[in-house]
C-alpha cells in the first residue's frame, strides 16, 4: 500500500484490482493472457514509491513492470523464471523474486538485468514469498519452512518448528508468506493450517504497553485528537500515565503534544444509547417500560447524556443526546408502530454513537422478547460483541419476556460486554441500572497535536505512530487520519 491505494492480484480472475485505504474498490485491470498487460496466474505484487507495480505473472513466467494504472513498462525475467511467486524491491531498486519453479531467489537491477541467484538445495525448494529486514531475506518456503538467510554473511538458518505459548511444539505446513511490523513483531501465513503465527522480538515479551486507538478525530484539522486506551501485559488498563508520556509521529517526524486529558474528570456521567423494538409487542407494554425507567431517569443530571434510537423496519434516530425524561417518555409514547426490529442495526448504530462521549457510556435495549433471530441479519451478534468490547460498552436488555427466539442471543451479547439481561417486571435489578453503568469507568486518554504535515488535497492519509513510555514499559500503535 502506498498513499492513497493497495493493490490485489486476483489470481483466478488474471486481473489487479484497486482499492483506496478505506477498503473502497477504486479500479481493475488486466485480463488473461499473454500479452503485455495481460497475466496468467498473478501472484505476488509490490507496489515501489515512486509508484511503479512489479507483478509475479507465474503462469507467463515472468516479471511484469507497470504504472499504477496499469500501463505496460516493462517485462523482465522470461526466459529466466519459472513460476515466480513473491518479490520485493529493496531500497536500491533491485528486485528479489521467489523462482518458485526453479527453488531459488533470482535478484535483478532496477533495470531488469539479471545480477545473481541464490540458491541452496538443502533448504529452498519451493520459495512461495520473501521480506527483506536489513541485511537478512526471510524466505517463506511451503515444504521447507521459514528460511534465513544473510546477505552479508551467506548463512541460512531455518525454522520450521517452534514452542507455542503454552509451551506445545508446532510444525510450519505450507507457510505462504513472513512480514514484520513497525514493533519488529513477525507474522507468518500458514497455509494448512488455516492460521497466522505471530512472534515478538524477546525485548518485548519481557515488557511491553498494549495500546489501542479507538478513534482518531480530524473535523478541526490541523488540530487532531488521539482516542485510546493503554493496557499492560494482562489486559487492565492503565490510568494516570502523564502527558511527558506519550509521543506521536507523523511520517516518522515527532509532532509536539497540544495536550492530555484522561476520562478521570468525566467518571461521575454516564452517556446512554436507549435503543427500543418498536413493535406493537413494546408498544402495548408502555408502561410497564416507563415504571421500570424512571428510577435510571431520576437519577440523570445535568451533564448526563441519553440519546434514543427508534428500531423498527427503518432505523430512525429519535433525539440526540440529552437528559429530560419527559421528552424521551414523549417520543416512545408517540411513535407509530412497525412490524419488525432491526435490533443488530441499532446497537451497532448506538455502539458507534458512544465512541465520542466521555466518561461511562452504555447500551440499553427495550424488547419484547419475541423477536427472532432476523432483528440480527444485517448486524451479527458476534460482530457487535467484538464491537462492543473493543470500546468496552456495556449492552443492557430490558425484556417483557425471558424465552422466545432471540432471548438466548440477547442474554449472550449482555453477559459477554459486561452488560445484563433484566426481565421486566422482575426482581428490580432495573432499579440500580445507573450505578451499575456508572461503574464501567472510562479509561481512556485523549492526546491533542496540531499536525505538522502541510496536505493541499482532501482525503490524503496521513499514518501516524503513538508511543508510550512508562514505568519501564513501552508500546507502539499505528493510526492514521485523512485531512479535510
Amino acid at each position: 500500500m502506498r498513499g492513497k491505494s493497495s493493490f490485489v492480484s486476483d489470481f483466478k480472475a488474471d486481473q489487479i484490482f484497486e482499492f483506496n485505504t478505506r477498503g473502497e474498490y477504486k479500479n481493475r485491470f488486466g485480463k488473461t493472457g499473454k500479452a503485455n498487460g495481460e497475466f496468467h496466474g498473478p501472484t505476488g505484487i509490490f507496489l515501489t514509491k515512486d509508484g511503479y507495480l512489479y507483478i509475479s505473472d507465474s503462469g507467463n513466467h515472468r516479471i511484469q513492470k507497470l504504472k499504477s494504472d496499469g500501463t505496460f513498462v516493462q517485462e523482465i525475467g522470461f526466459g529466466t523464471l519459472r513460476n515466480p511467486s513473491g518479490l520485493k524491491v529493496n531500497s536500491k531498486g533491485e528486485i528479489y523474486v521467489a523462482d518458485r519453479g526453479n527453488s531459488r531467489i533470482v535478484v535483478f537491477d532496477s533495470e531488469g538485468n539479471f545480477i545473481k541467484e541464490i540458491q541452496n538445495p538443502n533448504v529452498l525448494n519451493s520459495p512461495r514469498n520473501l521480506t527483506i529486514r536489513k541485511n537478512d531475506l526471510y524466505i517463506a518456503d511451503e515444504k521447507s519452512g521459514l528460511i534465513i538467510y544473510n546477505t552479508v554473511e551467506n548463512t541460512w538458518k531455518r525454522l520450521d518448528s517452534f514452542r507455542d505459548s503454552k509451551n506445545v511444539i508446532r510444525k510450519l505446513n505450507q507457510p505462504f508468506s513472513s512480514a514484520f511490523d513497525y514493533t519488529g513483531t513477525q507474522y507468518i501465513a500458514d497455509f494448512n493450517r488455516h492460521r497466522v503465527e505471530i512472534f515478538s522480538p524477546a525485548n518485548q515479551l519481557s515488557s511491553n504497553l498494549d495500546l489501542v486507538v479507538e478513534k482518531v478525530i480530524n473535523r478541526e484539522y490541523p488540530d487532531i485528537s488521539v482516542f485510546l486506551r493503554v493496557r499492560d501485559r494482562s489486559g487492565r488498563d492503565l490510568k494516570g500515565i502523564p502527558r511527558n508520556s506519550f509521543r506521536i509521529y507523523e511520517y516518522g517526524n515527532l509532532s509536539p503534544l497540544i495536550g492530555l486529558a484522561d476520562m478521570q474528570q468525566f467518571n461521575n456521567r454516564i452517556s446512554l444509547s436507549l435503543i427500543y423494538e418498536n413493535t406493537s409487542e413494546v408498544k402495548a407494554a408502555y408502561s410497564v417500560f416507563e415504571k421500570s425507567l424512571k428510577p435510571l431517569f431520576m437519577s440523570l443530571r445535568q451533564y448526563d447524556g441519553v440519546e434514543v434510537l427508534r428500531s423498527g423496519s427503518e432505523l430512525i434516530k429519535a433525539s440526540d443526546f440529552g437528559y429530560s425524561m419527559h421528552e424521551i417518555f414523549r417520543i416512545f409514547r408517540t411513535s407509530p408502530n412497525d412490524y419488525s426490529s432491526k435490533t443488530g442495526k441499532a446497537i451497532y448504530r448506538g455502539i458507534s454513537d458512544l465512541l465520542e462521549r466521555l466518561g461511562p457510556r452504555a447500551v440499553l435495549v427495550l424488547v419484547s422478547g419475541s423477536s427472532d433471530q432476523d432483528s440480527f441479519t444485517q448486524i451479527s451478534p458476534e460482530k457487535i460483541i467484538r464491537y462492543s468490547k473493543a470500546h468496552t460498552i456495556p449492552i443492557y436488555f430490558l425484556s417483557l419476556s425471558d424465552s422466545g427466539p432471540a432471548v438466548e442471543t440477547y442474554k449472550t451479547i449482555a453477559s459477554s460486554t459486561g452488560g445484563k439481561f433484566i426481565v421486566i417486571p422482575g426482581e428490580g435489578q432495573e432499579k440500580t441500572l445507573y450505578d451499575s453503568i456508572l461503574a464501567h469507568k472510562d479509561r481512556r486518554y485523549i492526546v491533542s497535536f496540531k499536525s505538522r504535515v502541510d496536505a493541499d488535497k482532501k482525503d490524503f492519509y496521513i499514518p501516524l505512530v503513538v508511543e508510550s513510555n512508562f514505568r519501564n514499559s513501552s508500546g507502539k500503535v499505528e493510526a492514521g487520519f485523512f485531512t479535510k
